[in-house]
């Protein structure tokens, strides 16, 4: 390959698509992390064809040609963004809330709402979303003796299938990117609990 491929690569990295915009449903009800799966799925299968796409663009570098390669990524990230739009809609910023159980913390009185505020592609050809999730929260003062709390994703098997700590803001707000595997299909509750940072 040459530099110029490279070079390209590196461009179209910074096409990762984030959309976190309400592009507004008002009659759209809140929805759950299976819902939202389903339906990309859906929509993939139906519309987006990302499989299909993907594999045009990687035969696209048989042709050793330029051209031909940029335009088969160019549609798959059009599809990509289409998708997000289209999730968007169904489930706008805010709409998919995670249940959740919480301890006594010590920096916070209480966890008031945790949500998708967020859709991404974690690379250009990803073919599944990722997603931005934000806590809400209130804080029982702002000298942070406690900077972090703890956050354990749980399936319906009462399994942890992601941990990690959450930063705590004066803001009483914070995001966290995630990239979640296909255990997140059988997620059931999150568990909120003070971190040892």
């Amino acid at each position: 390959m040459n530099r110029y491929f490279f070079l390209w690569i590196i461009f179209s990295s910074l096409l990762f698509y984030r959309c976190s915009t309400d592009e507004g449903n008002s009659n759209v009800t809140e929805g759950t992390l299976k819902e939202f799966y389903d339906y990309f799925d859906k929509i993939n299968n139906d519309e987006l064809h990302l499989n299909i796409l993907a594999q045009e663009y990687y035969k696209s570098f048989g042709t050793n040609n330029q051209a031909d390669i940029n335009t088969a990524l160019s549609k798959f990230q059009d599809a990509q963004k289409k998708g997000i739009s289209m999730v968007l809609k169904k489930f706008p910023v805010g709409s998919i809330k995670f249940p959740f159980e919480q301890t006594a913390l010590k920096q916070l009185t209480d966890v008031k709402s945790v949500y998708i505020s967020g859709y991404a592609y974690p690379w250009p050809t990803a073919e599944r979303l990722s997603f931005y999730i934000t806590f809400e929260y209130n804080l029982k003062s702002s000298d942070f003796i406690y900077r972090t709390f703890r956050v354990e994703f749980y399936d319906t098997s009462d399994d942890i299938i992601n941990a990690c700590n959450v930063s705590i803001d004066k803001s009483g707000k914070t995001e966290i990117y995630l990239k979640p595997e296909q255990e997140f299909r059988k997620f059931r509750s999150l568990k909120i609990i003070d971190s040892k940072i």
